[in-house]
């Protein structure tokens, strides 16, 4: 991936002749075909967790047509490879948030981008529409709020486990049995494990909105704490 000589073609002609700007946007006629529609969706498809915030709209509507349409799996591809883009490539992520550009330039730019990478015709219509509502600042978020949806979907409850050396097989197997009490019905939990020597032994579990402190570092202070209040 590199982001194409596009971006130089339109940012630099651009930036040399800014008066374009009042044009462009006066040709533009805000486009909101995109969530209109997803929104009408919505009535008849329920997202599997309720999300708020610009993000979580955005997310909301592009999952309800991404189900209508049975493009899921499809879309969740574009917006990891899209998020891939944001995260190496510097200019391709500044471009996003430049300010001085013009929606229709933006718009222009990331259509023919996303056609080139062979992104799905739902993702290029949807980041045409971020574009067009001057909302492509902020893609990332609305990526991560649509893999949260998707994450949802599938039952899966993110969990991750934080020790102060590298657990056995049998240990990570019996916190996973453990584990598996808090899940309701359909779900199953997707576990990251984390090396922190400074917890100084014991775990930290943390599953949904659920943190459970149980290392030699959380009961030293806890004991320190009731020290001083004693004093």
């Amino acid at each position: 991936w590199a982001f194409p000589k596009i971006f130089s073609t339109f940012v630099f002609s651009y930036s040399q002749r800014i008066q374009w700007k009042k044009m462009f946007r006066q040709a533009l006629g805000l486009t909101r075909k995109f969530t209109t529609s997803a929104a009408v969706m919505a009535n008849s498809v329920k997202p599997p967790l309720q999300l708020y915030g610009v993000g979580g709209r955005y997310a909301t509507a592009l999952y309800s047509a991404a189900v209508q349409k049975k493009k899921l799996d499809v879309v969740e591809k574009d917006l990891t490879k899209f998020k891939g883009f944001t995260q190496t490539d510097a200019k391709f992520d500044s471009f996003l948030k430049n300010p001085i550009l013009s929606r229709s330039v933006k718009k222009d730019v990331i259509e023919k981008t996303l056609k080139k990478q062979k992104f799905d015709d739902l993702s290029v219509n949807f980041f045409g529409v971020l574009a067009d509502n001057n909302r492509l600042g902020v893609a990332e978020d609305i990526v991560d709020a649509f893999q949260s949806l998707m994450v949802a979907d599938r039952g899966e409850v993110a969990a991750t486990i934080t020790s102060s050396k590298d657990l056995s097989p049998k240990q990570k197997k019996s916190i996973e049995k453990s584990l598996t009490g808090f899940l309701q019905k359909g779900q199953k939990h997707i576990i990251t494990y984390n090396v922190d020597k400074s917890i100084m032994g014991g775990l930290i579990v943390e599953m949904g909105d659920r943190l459970i402190d149980m290392s030699v570092k959380s009961k030293l202070n806890d004991y320190k704490k009731l020290l001083t209040e004693s004093l």
